[in-house]
């Protein structure tokens, strides 16, 4: 009531009345006292605020001041909890700097405030905080702490820092909420002693004593600061409009994580929001530090003022479904059913609401604990906590991977299905670029590179690029995207939450690389041209479960296929519905389709392998080819009748023949070079052998061809039950009896013999004469006892001799000599076919077997020669090979395929290395010839 008494001296900031027209003044102090968010009182607190020798000389409140402010926080009034002074105290406390607020806070009890506190109630050592009454108390408790109920605690061992996104845009940090309450009750006496007393005194007793009791619990939460305006509003509203709880307790049924307390720093109507905005500029909680204060990082702190926006959530301590897996390793198929069923049914719930999440990722999932005393594994709930992404379906009117004026990405690109992922022309690549430059440029805007810059797929060239756009503007002067968007659909739910099952049921393998921070994709070129042979490699490699395998076939499918999933159906899937072995094998209709999905996975898997092994053996090839181009039309004759090429075009179709090279010869003789460097056997004998040899390889020739016509004349009969004779047979032939004479006297020997066979099938006889010359050869072999395998130089017609690291060539056999021989006998024929043809005669055959002797033709081989053709005839060369395999058919029991594969099954075990002999392949156009370098 004195007008001339200041209640506070000169240096101290003074409270403005209701009335007051000055602006408000933060709780700020220039010279902050270290840890002033973390206790009331202290004795470092009560040491660094005492007055300094000026100070001194005069009081820090005036004796009315002083008076004044303790009987505001003391004062109790017995019959009436309601009668107390605490809005006093939060105008008070809310118009002073934080530092002057401190030195209120720790003035020594004065010792007349004695009378109006409990007769038990000592002084010493205690402040006002420790006797103020409960209300009062209340509202001091809550001026230490951020938005008046959160600490920010760090430890040197320890940070709050949660997570925080690659742009900064959004921070998530640990804090300590203290929930301050105050409890009534009333001392009621005794009615029986009331009654006592009425009548030993006279006088009714006094109304009962009321008391008022301060209470202050705590929980640890998450307080997730953000920048973006969009990414706050759908996190409130979603929830909103779900009937999700906002300010409720921490466990929610639908599995979406409910929100405890949301601020916006330009909202002006609600008490909470102006207080947030006050508190990001005070000077205390202004530069938030996230690590224990030691590192001077720019990184290891933010500046709130920078984060109009915030919401606070239950925190888990397990951190999120990422985080857990990283502490706890891969989970059982029965902890991935029970998570993706929770996960599954809040995705349900939001569908029904008529809302799609938008990005379903074990980022965006967390195990919270349903109350605050449980932290067991079988005490948390799985929701979904974010949900910045979240839309609604409006039909055409609302798009898919929106991008805001502000530039900060909300989505990860991980999360998008394959149809949200185009492959541009150049033409159009133009297009993309031209209309983000007009963003950037129109707007003022910077768009993260990371989202919209176009991805190159290395090894076709192709651009693929994420069907995103410019969200919130109605410019209709920005240059025309070249693709559409496409509206917001449960269908790409669908796939975030086939991926987000595939990432647990493959033990933490993901389906598409990408950025471990902003789950952005490193690459589009493996999304965009995803399709059934993909998804099936990916789900039957890496998945083992038959149920989980059959469910994510049909969530990881193409649009078209999960545009008529919803989640109701999927959740009825037997991986959700199928618990426990037994049941499997009792239900008929599981037990189907488990035995439907393993029979797949495992021809699945060797699909797989057989295309790795040919990727493999791709890339050996390349290395061992050279490519060539020439317009010599003999030189590309050669090469495109190789024997190689040859059987390549053959037997090519769904095998792989060209690998290595199929000119093989088997000798009974080794082959040494003479002084002249030419091949020549390596004794008399073997001189003697190779003779044999050439003669009895020219009779094999002769009886196919000789086969041959014969069978020509029994395809020009179209009666199948024609009687055959002998002199028919001849006359049709058109043979000269001179060079193929031996031959007909012995099939007329046959075929006296076996005179009905020979009549209704003469070709089957002519092939015995094939099969006996082959037995003369075999001959040779046994006489030896051993044989000698060799690749030949189809440019040289030469076998090759020589050591390549462990291999030498040629290579000694001597074990079942008799079906190697037989398996090589086709590959032999084709060499001995392609050296005469190119030669022109059978001195092909001499450089082949006995180069030393080339030229000249043994005597011995002159009278077997005789009607031989001797030319490069691709028909006339398959012809005889294949009457060849014909007639071994019955003596070897294999065909060509089978004999490719012995060989190469042969070479993977004899030349580990795949030397072949330093043999190269020369390839042009679809043509190519095994080689030295001197070839």
């Amino acid at each position: 009531d004195n007008d001339e008494e200041s209640l506070f001296d000169d240096d101290t900031v003074k409270p403005s009345g209701p009335k007051d027209e000055a602006p408000k003044k933060d709780r700020k102090s220039k010279n902050k006292p270290e840890d002033a968010t973390l206790s009331l009182t202290t004795q470092n607190d009560s040491e660094s605020l005492q007055q300094s020798p000026s100070d001194s000389e005069r009081p820090f409140l005036s004796d009315v001041a002083m008076r004044l402010w303790f009987f505001f926080a003391i004062f109790t009034d017995p019959l009436s909890t309601a009668d107390h002074y605490a809005k006093q105290i939060e105008f008070l406390l809310d118009h002073l700097n934080f530092y002057t607020v401190q030195r209120l806070l720790l003035l020594p009890l004065p010792s007349y405030i004695k009378e109006f506190l409990d007769e038990d109630i000592e002084l010493n050592g205690k402040l006002v905080n420790d006797v103020a009454y409960a209300q009062c108390k209340a509202v001091i408790h809550m001026t230490f702490y951020f938005v008046g109920r959160y600490e920010f605690r760090t430890s040197e061992s320890d940070s709050i820092l949660i997570r925080r996104s690659m742009d900064g845009n959004t921070v998530m940090v640990r804090a300590t909420e203290y929930c301050v309450s105050t409890v009534e009750s009333t001392e009621e006496e005794d009615p029986g002693d009331a009654e006592a007393a009425i009548w030993e005194s006279g006088v009714a007793p006094s109304a009962p004593v009321t008391k008022s009791e301060f209470h202050v619990s705590k929980r640890t939460v998450c307080i997730k600061f953000m920048r973006s305006e969009q990414a706050y509003e759908s996190d409130v509203e979603c929830r909103r409009a779900m009937g999700v709880p906002i300010e409720d307790e921490p466990c929610s049924s639908n599995h979406i994580i409910p929100l405890i307390n949301y601020f916006n720093s330009n909202n002006e109507d609600r008490a909470a929001d102006r207080r947030y905005r006050q508190d990001i500029q005070d000077d205390r909680f202004q530069r938030l530090q996230l690590g224990d204060g030691s590192s001077d990082r720019v990184d290891d702190c933010i500046f709130l003022p920078e984060y109009p926006y915030a919401v606070v959530m239950p925190y888990s301590d397990d951190g999120d479904l990422s985080d857990h897996l990283v502490r706890h390793g891969a989970l059982d198929m029965d902890k991935i059913r029970e998570i993706g069923l929770q996960v599954g049914q809040s995705l349900l719930f939001m569908h029904d609401k008529g809302l799609v999440h938008g990005n379903v990722s074990l980022r965006n999932v967390a195990g919270v604990p349903v109350s605050e005393e449980s932290s067991s594994d079988s005490a948390r709930y799985w929701a979904l906590s974010d949900l910045t992404c979240a839309s609604r379906q409006t039909g055409n009117t609302s798009f898919m991977a929106p991008i805001p004026l502000e530039g900060s990405v909300q989505f990860s690109s991980s999360a998008f299905p394959p149809e949200m992922f185009v492959k541009l022309t150049s033409g159009e690549l133009k297009m993309y670029n031209d209309y983000w430059a007009a963003v950037e440029s129109k707007h003022d805007g910077s768009i993260d590179k990371c989202v919209i810059q176009p991805r190159l797929d290395s090894n076709t060239g192709d651009v693929h690029v994420l069907r995103c756009y410019l969200a919130d503007t109605n410019d209709m002067t920005l240059p025309p995207l070249p693709y559409k968007l496409l509206p917001v659909q449960e269908a790409s739910d669908v796939w975030s939450f086939g991926r987000f099952l595939f990432t647990l049921c493959s033990s933490g393998h993901p389906l598409f690389s990408a950025n471990m921070r902003s789950e952005q994709l490193l690459e589009y070129h493996q999304v965009a041209t995803w399709d059934r042979e993909k998804r099936e490699r990916m789900i039957y490699t890496h998945v083992e479960d038959p149920l989980a395998q059959d469910i994510l076939l049909h969530l990881l499918s193409s649009h078209e296929e999960r545009a008529s999933l919803r989640m109701e159906t999927i959740l009825k899937h037997p991986f959700f519905t199928t618990r426990t072995i037994s049941t499997r094998d009792t239900d008929a209709a599981v037990r189907r389709l488990v035995e439907q999905r393993e029979a797949d996975s495992v021809a699945c898997k060797r699909s797989f392998e057989r295309a790795v092994l040919m990727r493999a053996e791709d890339e050996w090839l390349k290395s061992r080819s050279e490519a060539v181009s020439f317009w010599d039309l003999d030189l590309a004759t050669r090469m495109y009748l190789s024997p190689s090429a040859f059987i390549q075009r053959q037997y090519s179709a769904g095998h792989r023949t060209g690998t290595i090279p199929y000119s093989i010869i088997v000798l009974p003789y080794k082959l040494v070079r003479n002084k002249a460097g030419k091949l020549t056997p390596s004794t008399k004998r073997s001189v003697e052998m190779a003779e044999k040899t050439g003669d009895r390889l020219l009779a094999i020739s002769k009886a196919c061809h000789f086969a041959q016509s014969i069978e020509k004349v029994i395809t020009q009969v179209e009666e199948s039950s024609h009687k055959w004779s002998l002199s028919e047979i001849s006359d049709s032939m058109n043979l000269s009896s001179q060079d193929f004479g031996q031959l007909e006297s012995e099939l007329a020997t046959l075929a006296s013999e076996k005179v009905e066979i020979f009549r209704d099938n003469p070709l089957s006889i002519s092939q015995s004469l094939v099969r006996e010359r082959i037995k003369e050869l075999q001959t040779l072999y046994s006489e030896s006892g051993k044989a000698y395998l060799y690749l030949v130089d189809e440019y040289e017609g030469v076998p090759i001799i020589g050591s390549t690291g462990d291999i030498s060539y040629p290579i000694e056999v001597t074990k079942k000599v008799p079906e190697m021989v037989s398996r090589a006998l086709p590959f032999m024929h084709l060499c001995m076919l392609y050296a005469r043809g190119i030669a022109g005669d059978v001195t092909g055959l001499v450089k082949l077997i006995f180069e030393a002797a080339y030229p000249h033709i043994p005597p011995s081989w002159d009278n077997t020669a005789k009607g031989l053709l001797h030319n490069l005839d691709e028909n006339n060369v398959k012809d005889e090979v294949r009457m060849l395999r014909e007639a071994t058919a019955d003596s070897s029991g294999t065909r060509g395929i089978d004999d490719m594969r012995f060989f190469q099954d042969y070479f993977e075990r004899v030349d580990v290395k795949r030397t072949f002999a330093e043999l190269t392949r020369v390839v042009n156009a679809d043509s190519y010839i095994w080689t030295t370098s001197d070839g």
